[in-house]
């Protein structure tokens, strides 16, 4: 790259999409804390549409991690960098933090010394080892939240994190489709509501459902309410699976639920994770609240006894 060209690259615009693919932010949430802290505050285009400078981004990315460690969007959005890199700081060195940091340094080691290669060979064999459930939640999980809060706070780069992620994300796939079970039901059909951008929680869902034998089918991230509707009929699905980080709007959440409430054939169950999930008031009567990847399988085991589906269906 031409030095002269630096200074243009830093100062270019992005638009809302390349926004929310880049900070795992949705739509909604953007044009909400627009509104209600002023804060992001794009500019407009030639034709109208938001247009967020690299600074913009890069403060959305330290309050989307906030939010993953649990800050409400209302007591941060309108602190400065400083303050938001400290309380990044802070989380990444709670003892919690700290414990898991040293639980996972010789991976860490490998992700900062650029060694991709060695960093699949260790985690592949620690999915052999522990098996694709207990690799989702004890390795995966976990892992995820240290390496970002490490890239938050400047001890790893983000180039590192997107490698970090890209690598569990192959070898959960992967481990989905070494599973030679039969698959039984549910027949569960996963998406993130429209506007909501994070696969890597889907993935984890189906890897946990996936150990359980039951028979998935992913539509992936930010998918039009009318289009899941439309598959779970296709498809026959027992269960409809969706997922919203704990930055995607209530208030979003509990609209796409109540429409998917009135689209739905009667007997189809909605289950809803991630840590908006948390956050619902009063969720229509069919849908299940899932916590934590943990309570997958217990989830599971519910719907199948509530059926009468014994270890031969």
């Amino acid at each position: 790259m031409e030095v002269a060209d630096v200074p243009q690259f830093e100062t270019r615009l992005a638009n809302i999409h390349e926004v929310c693919l880049d900070t795992g932010i949705g739509k909604e949430s953007l044009r909400a804390w627009e509104r209600r802290y002023a804060f992001p505050k794009p500019a407009r285009d030639a034709v109208g549409n938001r247009a967020y400078t690299q600074a913009e981004i890069a403060k959305l990315k330290l309050i989307k991690r906030l939010v993953d460690c649990g800050y409400r969007p209302s007591a941060i959005v309108s602190r400065t960098l400083t303050e938001l890199r400290a309380l990044l700081h802070q989380s990444a060195h709670e003892p919690s933090s700290l414990r898991d940091n040293a639980r996972f340094r010789p991976l860490l080691d490998i992700l900062l010394r650029n060694d991709p290669v060695q960093l699949n060979v260790e985690l592949e064999a620690l999915l052999r080892t522990q098996g694709l459930e207990s690799f989702a939640t004890q390795t995966v999980a976990p892992l995820l939240a240290v390496v970002g809060n490490l890239w938050a706070v400047g001890e790893i780069e983000i180039y590192q994190e997107h490698l970090f992620s890209q690598t569990v994300q192959t070898l959960l796939q992967e481990g989905i489709r070494a599973l030679r079970s039969e698959k039984r039901a549910p027949r569960v059909l996963l998406a993130t509501f429209p506007g909501e951008q994070h696969q890597l929680g889907l993935l984890l869902a189906q890897a946990m459902l996936s150990a359980e034998s039951a028979y998935c089918l992913s539509l992936g991230a930010s998918v039009p309410l009318d289009v899941i509707a439309q598959a779970a009929q296709a498809h026959r699905a027992d269960v409809v699976a969706v997922s919203g980080a704990a930055c995607f709007p209530v208030r979003s959440a509990e609209y796409a639920l109540a429409t998917l409430d009135a689209s739905l054939a009667p007997q189809i169950e909605v289950w809803i994770g991630g840590s908006a999930a948390r956050a619902l008031r009063s969720p229509p009567p069919r849908v299940r609240i899932v916590r934590a990847l943990t309570d997958i399988r217990p989830t599971v085991q519910s719907w199948r006894a509530m059926r009468k589906w014994g270890a031969g269906s």
